[in-house]
């Protein structure tokens, strides 16, 4: 298709600065994201979705040092290819643990979902 398939750090930067401008369009009136990768520039979304604060946001991939970081900075859920049950334990671990690392009330266990 002509598409540039690039390396796993830069794809990994893209989905970053994806789930920031996505984040935007769905909070924001207008969106700005200046990144390496990608620029908005006043986008606007609207209608925004009726869920508060904004469409919950699920992240599919199970690398541990940067995706679950991911999840745990900028998800609402998220969705590993075929776990066993020790790695799932593993995983939602980390994402506990990134989550407190951050401040942020882990984000697979809200009450409100």
């Amino acid at each position: 298709m002509g598409y540039s398939f690039p390396d796993t750090a830069t794809r990994l930067l893209q989905l970053k600065e994806a789930l920031q401008i996505i984040k935007a369009m769905w909070t924001e009136d207008k969106a700005f994201f200046e990144g390496k990768e990608y620029q908005v520039r006043g986008a606007i979304n609207q209608p925004k979705g009726v869920q508060q604060p904004h469409i919950p946001l699920l992240i599919g991939g199970k690398g541990e040092q940067v995706t679950l970081k991911l999840v745990a900075h900028y998800g609402d859920a998220c969705n590993f290819t075929h776990p066993d049950r020790e790695e799932m334990k593993r995983k939602f671990a980390l994402i506990k643990q990134y989550c407190e690392d951050i401040g942020r009330e882990n984000v697979l266990w809200r009450e409100n979902r």
